[in-house]
């Protein structure tokens, strides 16, 4: 006599799917399905573990650390924390850019030596046109 089967839902993590799997099997009871969880709180609660997964992996680790890696507060305290983290390592990684862009015009600019400009506009104002000009070998050899 077959007996029909009724449904039922098991919720399993991902890390104890096999070992769940397999004391199912050996009970012989169960006829597995996997199912995959879908709606929109699941992918809102994705996305808030990925700000989060996100912040923390860019906070260095704390000497005094316990290790356990857990974060406390209530999620809404805990988003904008990681949201402000991600953000300011943004700005972070903006400003190392024009510091970056800077020195590379400092070290354009560095040949001219150390003068000051208001004195070009001194000289100018009393008729001596300065102009200051880069020019490579050949452009040199080739003015009259």
């Amino acid at each position: 006599m077959i007996v029909p089967m009724k449904k039922i839902y098991l919720l399993i993590l991902e890390s104890d799917k096999t070992k769940a799997l397999e004391i199912l099997r050996e009970l012989g009871v169960v006829h597995l399905e996997s199912v995959d969880g879908n709606s929109e709180l699941l992918e809102d609660l994705r996305q808030t573990r990925e700000i989060v997964y996100k912040g923390l992996a860019i906070l260095p680790e704390s000497k005094n650390d316990s290790g356990s890696g857990s974060v406390s507060g209530d999620r809404e305290t805990v988003v904008e924390i990681a949201k402000r983290i991600i953000s300011l390592q943004e700005k972070g990684k903006a400003v190392e850019e024009e510091i970056s862009a800077i020195q590379k015009e400092i070290d354009r600019l560095e040949v001219w030596g150390d003068f000051n400009p208001e004195d070009i506009k001194y000289l100018k104002d009393r008729g001596v046109d300065i102009r200051l000009a880069e020019l490579n070998d050949e452009e040199v050899n080739s003015l009259p």
